[in-house]
């Protein structure tokens, strides 16, 4: 009877804790540097970091995943910085996501910010991932107006399931490149004090 018991106890443990990255024994995350994190609705239902363990020549991946069985909201990673050395230019945010178990989406984001507030905007809301996929090159080309002042890049997560991002670059593009983005309302903004380039983009740094 014991011994039932033991094993009933153990299968329940393996039980929560396959919801960590949708495989029991997920790797440990560590934390990420230069890059902000955000959970929107379910503070404690998602992990964030970076996994040593998945990589791409040989460099670390971003990754998010929910850690319970119905995670709420969602969760990103994110990084905000100016828009000076890109006025008047498109920029091109991108890179490598790949998806283990992913219920909703999993997205690359950008927004370009003046002074009245979002001018530019793509959340891949058209071409979001989801389930289980292997490594897929995603983009994002925005216009930046003169008058800009930030522009805040992301990589989210929403439902369970697990998301990489990986090969992450950020450029000026030649203006015939098509933007993805749509039109936005205005909104509010303040950006003092803004990083003039995004930073840790390949996840090295600690």
């Amino acid at each position: 009877m014991k011994r039932l018991y033991l094993l009933l106890l153990c299968c329940i443990v393996l039980a929560s804790q396959s919801y960590c990255g949708g495989a029991y024994g997920a790797t440990a995350l560590r934390k990420i540097k230069n890059w902000g994190l955000w959970t929107h609705g379910g503070e404690k239902d998602y992990e964030l970091g970076v996994d040593d363990d998945t990589r791409v020549h040989d460099k670390p991946s971003a990754c998010i995943r929910a850690i319970v069985e119905n995670p709420k909201g969602f969760a990103s990673i994110e990084q905000e910085f100016s828009a000076e050395e890109f006025r008047g230019k498109h920029i091109r945010y991108s890179g490598a996501i790949k998806t283990n178990n992913v219920t909703d989406l999993c997205e690359l984001w950008m927004k370009v910010s003046g002074p009245d507030g979002v001018v530019s905007f793509d959340n891949m809301e058209d071409r979001a991932l989801k389930g289980t996929s292997e490594w897929k090159d995603c983009s994002i080309v925005l216009n930046v107006p003169k008058e800009s002042r930030s522009i805040k890049m992301g990589f989210l997560v929403s439902g369970t399931g697990t998301g990489w991002l990986n090969s992450v670059a950020v450029e000026a593009v030649s203006d015939q490149v098509p933007v993805t983005g749509k039109p936005v309302a205005p909104g509010t903004f303040a950006s003092e004090g803004l990083k003039l380039q995004p930073s840790n983009l390949d996840f090295e740094k600690r």
